[in-house]
């Protein structure tokens, strides 16, 4: 399973990140989306971090996104 994250910036980039969910990072990624949803209402800055494979991640200024869209997709992570 994994969280599929749409993020609309600012300046018009649109950008996608699939978070894959596991029992590992299960609490993380919930944190990541109360965190998102924490900037989007309370206007508050915060950076959220996805990992990627390997070493590393994709970093995100919430304070430059208007939009993000957030959907659950069931079975094995592509």
């Amino acid at each position: 399973m994994k969280m599929k994250f749409d993020f609309l910036y600012k300046n018009g980039t649109k950008e996608t990140f699939d978070q894959p969910i596991t029992e590992e990072n299960h609490s993380a990624v919930l944190e990541v989306l109360e965190t998102i949803e924490t900037a989007m209402r309370e206007g508050i800055g915060a950076c959220i971090t996805f990992e990627k494979e390997g070493h590393g991640g994709h970093y995100v200024r919430m304070s430059e996104v208007v939009r993000v869209t957030t959907d659950v997709i069931e079975g094995e992570s592509e």
